[in-house]
């Protein structure tokens, strides 16, 4: 018998709703795509490949904007904030046929070793939100693809950017970020905190596509107060970067 809080784990069995058998997103033509959880952040894409937002109907999807380099097409999609809304559109990406994904978003620093203005590319991620037990069993550690997130570092790098690796933290409840989780998780190796990292690399580990992430970082929470830096250049920086990259990385 199931006690508090508990539930059935992962399993193989067929789903009432299979993505797959639902009506892909017609003007995805590729095998591609970014994903962006801020904005901000595809606002910017916009104004720096030229391209109008268009709504796309999709549940958990507001906007897309397409960037063609060489004949091919990277869809720039941006999601709502939290694991469970982000997998529910990475789900109907894929089922769409989608089969690379960088996922570009921000995130709070809990280690001195990332500071604001920074760029974290997650290797793991340590799973407090509900969306990945769904997918991975409890034990395992969700981790992007190593080849694209090899890829993707590169081309940070070819940018002028030092991206730093490690582990983040992804949680349903960023006003539940107390001291003590800080502390222990960084301790672990965790460079930062956001909310939809585990989730999304559980989904593409499930269904077998490439998935990597990048995060600004926007504001830093390791002294015991939070030190918010949004609008600092170097955060501008670090989205642009972001952006530049992961179509350099996609095309």
């Amino acid at each position: 018998m199931l006690g508090p809080g508990s539930f059935l784990p992962a399993e193989g069995g067929k789903p009432i709703i299979e993505p797959s058998e639902l009506t892909p997103i017609p003007w995805l033509r590729g095998d591609a795509a970014i994903l962006v959880m801020t904005p901000r952040m595809l606002k910017l894409a916009e104004s720096m490949f030229e391209v109008r937002p268009k709504k796309c109907g999709v549940p958990a999807c507001l906007k897309r904007a397409v960037t063609s380099a060489e004949g091919r097409e990277i869809p720039i999609l941006l999601g709502y904030f939290g694991a469970p809304a982000a997998a529910m559109l990475l789900e109907i990406l894929i089922a769409s046929g989608v089969r690379g994904i960088l996922f570009l978003g921000e995130a709070g620093s809990i280690s001195r070793s990332a500071r604001i203005g920074d760029v974290v590319l997650p290797e793991w991620a340590i799973r407090e939100e509900g969306t990945s037990y769904h997918y991975l069993p409890p034990e395992e550690l969700p981790r992007p693809d190593p080849d694209l997130l090899e890829t993707f570092e590169r081309s940070l790098r070819s940018l002028g950017v030092r991206p730093i690796r490690g582990g983040v933290w992804t949680t349903d409840a960023p006003f539940r970020e107390t001291e003590r989780k800080v502390e222990e998780y960084a301790s672990r190796g965790a460079l930062a905190v956001e909310m939809e990292c585990s989730a999304l690399m559980a989904v593409a580990s499930f269904r077998k596509v490439s998935l990597a992430a990048g995060l600004a970082i926007t504001d830093e929470l390791f002294e015991g107060t939070w030190r918010p830096g949004f609008r600092k250049e170097g955060v501008k920086r670090a989205r642009r970067a972001l952006i530049e990259a992961a179509v350099r990385t996609l095309i």
